[in-house]
């Protein structure tokens, strides 16, 4: 039997998860998966961070985080910052959660249990920022703001819908807008009008599994999405296509891997940058891939 950690976040998804939680916590200690269990409840960002980081090798057989990419970033952290190596485990109940849907992990009671019975686990890649890590996707420019603009009163009521409705409402702010960047890359380098770039570390970009789709999550690899000046209507489209996770076919639209990049703003207005769904800071940042950073509990 294994001694577990959940790290909940109450704000995540449709708040609607208490009862899954109770029942997966009792389906575990009935079923003799685990003998103990410490909760953690997060108010903030970095709470879970702070839970995890000083955490020792073997003081908990696995640690579970229940939240969406924001609480798992935190999480992923700690683990790093700690180096406990302690298996993460991720019951997904937050708005997007795309570094779980990557990964194919459960949400349902009977599965997640199974899945810990089983205690089948990968080492995963994450990308580093700026000396932090994240699990899924960094972002700037156009639209980069709109996970952590969505209000979580909105999200817990219509879900990933929230993100639209928060896109309506900063795209046509914005989308005459393009900021002058510098990407240095092995693969790519160019100074370009950019109106948004997405990097990726969760299969394929930002959830569009059409891009890059023979991409792993212990590759080695980032995914990055460029999408330069174009056109306010070619924009829109191809913009749409990247959202709803269809191939994207633009001259202007550049995709590609890479192990390292660096990205710094050309003009003098600041280009607020987020990952994993939180606010993260401003341009320039270097990212890179580190290889197998976190053991991760997989079906």
């Amino acid at each position: 039997m294994k001694k577990a950690m959940f790290v909940l976040n109450p704000e995540s998804g449709n708040q609607n998860f208490w009862n899954q939680v109770e029942d997966i916590i009792g389906c575990l200690i009935l079923n003799e998966i685990v003998n103990h269990v410490d909760v953690t409840y997060t108010e903030k960002q970095y709470d879970a961070k702070k839970a995890t980081e000083s955490l020792k090798y073997g003081q908990y057989d696995v640690i579970v985080a229940v939240g969406g990419d924001g609480t798992i970033n935190d999480v992923v952290n700690g683990i790093i910052k700690s180096r406990c190596k302690i298996p993460l485990a991720i019951l997904p109940v937050g708005t997007s959660n795309a570094f779980a849907t990557a990964l194919g992990l459960p949400s349902s009671k009977a599965e997640f249990c199974s899945m810990l019975r089983s205690f089948n686990t990968k080492d995963i890649d994450v990308g580093k920022i700026n000396g932090q890590y994240f699990i899924s996707t960094a972002a700037g420019g156009m639209g980069a703001d709109i996970s952590y603009k969505a209000a979580s009163d909105t999200k817990a009521i219509f879900g990933k819908k929230a993100y639209y409705f928060e896109a309506l409402k900063s795209f046509p702010k914005q989308i005459f807008k393009s900021i002058k960047l510098y990407f240095d890359s092995e693969e790519y380098t160019a100074k370009t009008d950019t109106v948004t770039f997405y990097i990726s570390n969760a299969g394929g970009i930002a959830g569009n599994k059409q891009l890059h789709a023979d991409s792993g999550m212990n590759d080695g690899l980032l995914n990055v999405a460029v999408f330069q000046k174009m056109p306010v209507f070619s924009f829109a489209r191809a913009f749409w296509d990247f959202l709803r996770g269809r191939p994207v076919e633009h001259p202007r639209v550049r995709c590609f891997r890479t192990k390292k990049i660096r990205i710094q703003n050309l003009d003098a207005s600041p280009v607020p940058v987020n990952f994993d769904g939180e606010m993260f800071g401003t341009l320039p940042i270097e990212v890179s891939c580190v290889p197998k950073a976190v053991r991760i509990v997989i079906p």
